[in-house]
């Protein structure tokens, strides 16, 4: 794209050279995990590990993958509206089934924000809803979409998102 029509956080990514971050220390991460409460579940600890954060361009908007340091957790003044979203039972039927099913509301309330928040757009991870393999689900809630998706865990997301991804660049002949 021209210079002009590039997201200021493409551009800096265009000017570093590469839309990811250094790896997170080990220390950032053993402090996420002592924020949280709980282990950080595998496919999102190893993504930190290899890129603390990224550029990541979605299908309508870009967002950020924030560092470890600045994940934090999900509450009304940092994403306003998820009032209407806890008071539910159901938050959501996602339509990725091996999600889990409906996000309970409830959820919601203990969930933590790991993305920039753009245009009302956030990926939101669980860690009340672990599952046996230690992997939290991830949601994205966004006002422009059917309202919520959920992914089994993080390396779930970033797998589909990049077929995705990838299925664009083909359709544009890239």
């Amino acid at each position: 794209l021209p210079d002009r029509q590039l997201h200021p956080a493409e551009r800096d990514a265009v000017a570093k050279g590469t839309a990811l971050n250094g790896p997170a220390r080990e220390a950032a991460l053993d402090a996420l995990a002592a924020r949280i409460g709980k282990p950080l579940p595998p496919s999102y600890r190893a993504f930190l590990a290899t890129t603390n954060g990224m550029i990541y361009v979605a299908p309508l908007n870009v967002v950020t993958m924030l560092p470890a340091e600045a994940v934090i957790p999900l509450t009304t003044a940092n994403f306003p509206g998820i009032e209407v979203w806890i008071a539910m039972a159901d938050a959501a039927v996602p339509l990725e089934p091996a999600a889990g099913g409906p996000l309970p509301g409830r959820a919601l309330a203990r969930a933590w924000v790991i993305s920039s928040v753009e245009d009302g757009d956030a990926y939101f991870i669980f860690p009340d809803l672990a599952r046996a393999d230690g992997e939290w689900p991830v949601w994205f809630f966004g006002p422009k979409n059917p309202g919520a998706y959920g992914y089994p865990s993080f390396g779930a997301m970033l797998a589909r998102e990049r077929a995705a991804a990838l299925r664009e660049l083909d359709r544009r002949g890239l």
